[in-house]
């Protein structure tokens, strides 16, 4: 009887074959949920950029980072 304890050890060519199904399959995944990621993605793009504004302004102004960020966010 197998426990949970026990590791299975693969060859270089089923590391390989894992490998590449995982990535076959996350990438299937993300062709089907392209139309739901774009919003996200911008999102992401937005928080890189404005990052270091809200940084600065938090730091010249004393107020919190989160005043700031809100502040951003209700006038985008």
């Amino acid at each position: 009887m197998t426990t949970f304890s026990e590791r299975l050890y693969l060859s270089p060519r089923g590391r390989a074959t894992v490998l590449w199904v995982a990535v076959a399959i996350t990438l299937l995944f993300l062709w089907e949920v392209r139309e739901i990621l774009t919003p996200f993605i911008w999102a992401i793009i937005i928080a890189y950029v404005l990052n270091p504004v809200v940084l600065f302004l938090a730091r010249r102004t004393g107020l919190p980072r989160r005043v700031w960020a809100v502040l951003f966010y209700l006038v985008l």
